[in-house]
């Protein structure tokens, strides 16, 4: 798929990183930083760092001959993170302060882009806002990362060697896309997006990757009203899926009447000169810290028959004090769009039929809540006209747990 895909030229995918390589490389890398520093070890109690702090604080007192109690006053007031980051800061005046900054032109598209996001921010008073206002991580969901004070304070919990990075899987689409729209990035919507450790398996991921197609089902012609059956949705009519990353499909044999759906795309790619060689295995027990994989490349997940997300990991890195050190609590979800649908008759509750192919809409398809579906397509329990009617749950009424 690299060779099809042409990653190596591709700006914003980063080289094959192997996560087990990538964990004993940062990891001997910190040990040096921390003995350069003359900090502990990071996978050793925390005690003896908060030790370490406290001879620092004495050195302090020592060196400018001040008393213990002035000392603890300015390492716990003065220089705590939590006041300066409490401090307003003036946005204004910094961003007028770095438009003064020279850049190297064309040196890095960084500065390329640095440069026209500044000019477009300096057009009006409005985008001058919400440049100074849009993050990279403003969409995070509140408390998603924990408590502030966790961060600002970690506990006293040892630091487990492992990596964690960001997975970001991006809404689906009901239709094939053309050529032009597949290359413009505002067709790539951001769904959810999840922090795993290297210690999360692929199974457990699989777990929280949430869809509307997996409760859609087709309700039987003129049993439309009676209370749907389970039996009939997509998750149980269609149980298998696979996820591909990138020169492996792990496929889910968690369901018994699950199949291998990336058979024939795998036939179709060793017919094809300029596929890369692919693989197959079980998804059960296997570890993100086992993949090899590209930061910021597409993969697919693909279930309930045809059903595919493309999703992409980024942000890599070690995991250190200031994370929840509970593997359990991983895959965390820190970012999940919701929206909800209006209905197409009241347009004030929540849609929660989709109807198709009826002969008295000038549309194909149209969402209804129950008032409007019954109302507009039953007279006294009898259906009137064609149509096919199926459940509809939006995102926005679907929790991952």
């Amino acid at each position: 798929m690299d060779r099809k895909f042409d990653s190596d030229n591709q700006p914003f995918t980063s080289g094959v990183v192997s996560l087990r390589k990538f964990l004993e490389a940062a990891w001997n890398e910190d040990s040096v930083l921390r003995e350069s520093l003359h900090l502990p070890p990071a996978d050793i109690a925390v005690k003896e760092e908060m030790d370490h702090t406290t001879q620092m604080r004495i050195n302090f007192a020592d060196a400018l001959g001040i008393a213990d109690a002035e000392a603890i006053n300015i390492f716990d007031k003065e220089l705590s993170l939590t006041n300066l980051v409490r401090r307003p800061i003036d946005a204004e005046r910094n961003l007028e302060r770095y438009q003064k900054l020279p850049l190297m032109p064309k040196r890095f598209h960084t500065h390329t882009y640095t440069e026209a996001r500044v000019k477009n921010a300096a057009e009006s008073a409005q985008k001058k806002s919400n440049y100074l206002r849009t993050m990279k991580y403003d969409k995070y969901e509140n408390g998603a990362l924990g408590p502030l004070t966790r961060i600002l304070h970690p506990s006293n919990a040892v630091t487990q060697k492992d990596i964690i990075m960001t997975v970001t899987l991006y809404c689906p689409y009901n239709k094939i896309l053309t050529n032009q729209e597949m290359k413009g990035h505002h067709m790539l919507i951001p769904q959810t997006k999840f922090l795993v450790r290297g210690e999360t398996t692929l199974m457990n991921f699989r777990k929280k990757l949430v869809c509307v197609c997996d409760v859609a089902m087709e309700l039987p012609d003129g049993k439309e009203l009676e209370p749907p059956s389970i039996a009939h949705a997509h998750l149980v009519r269609y149980p298998s899926a696979f996820i591909f990353i990138h020169d492996t499909f792990y496929i889910d044999r968690s369901n018994p009447n699950s199949t291998d759906t990336s058979a024939p795309i795998r036939e179709f790619m060793t017919r094809k000169p300029i596929f890369d060689p692919v693989q197959c295995k079980d998804m059960e027990g296997v570890k993100f810290i086992d993949i090899e994989l590209r930061l910021g490349q597409p993969y697919v997940f693909q279930h309930s028959g045809t059903c595919e997300h493309l999703f992409v990991f980024h942000d890599l890195r070690v995991l250190h004090r200031g994370d929840f050190q509970d593997v359990e609590d991983y895959p965390l979800l820190v970012v999940e769009k919701t929206s909800f649908a209006k209905c197409y008759g009241c347009k004030i509750n929540s849609a929660t039929f989709i109807v198709e192919e009826c002969d008295r809409l000038p549309m194909t398809t149209a969402l209804f809540c129950e008032s409007c579906f019954r109302e507009f397509h039953f007279v006294h329990g009898a259906k009137i006209g064609h149509f096919r009617a199926s459940p509809f749950y939006d995102m926005g009424t679907l929790r991952i747990s």
